[in-house]
């Protein structure tokens, strides 16, 4: 009789989704299948940074899984580039090795799904012009002066 599939894998790979499937391997345990491109298997584990260093020693493909619009994509991280300590990642599937133990997946909460926009630049009203639509860019403002 196979495993119960876990709840958090409808967030993780939605029924609907093109790229991502959670299917039962031939081992007999849940893994997330990767459709985009060419086709991997992941364990159905989400590692945080407790699990990083023994996911480094024995020497597991990882990937960083990226929430979006509709589920999550995944990608892949080369070797110890890429890795972030509030990340979570998904270990490569080796239907010969044990699963590392991790977590349920936690979607990120909302206000660190918004997009930062701090990098545009400002605006500000002219009071020159009687036309209220008209806005002028510091940064354009500052490089007329000079």
């Amino acid at each position: 009789m196979r495993p119960r599939k876990p709840a958090w894998l409808r967030l993780v790979a939605p029924k609907g989704s093109e790229t991502l499937k959670a299917v039962v391997c031939a081992c007999g345990r849940w893994v997330v299948e990767d459709r985009e491109g060419v086709w991997s298997r992941w364990d159905a584990q989400v590692l945080g940074a407790a699990e990083l260093p023994v996911v480094l020693i024995l020497h597991r493909t990882l990937a960083e899984l990226v929430p979006g619009v509709h589920g999550c994509r995944l990608v892949e991280v080369c070797g110890v580039h890429g890795l972030h300590a509030d990340g979570q990642y998904l270990a490569a599937h080796d239907c010969t090795q044990g699963v590392i133990d991790g977590r349920a997946y936690k979607p990120p909460h909302r206000k660190a799904r918004r997009h930062d926009l701090s990098f545009l630049p400002s605006s500000s009203d002219i009071q020159l012009t009687a036309d209220p639509w008209s806005r002028l860019l510091f940064n354009q403002q500052e490089g007329n002066q000079s």
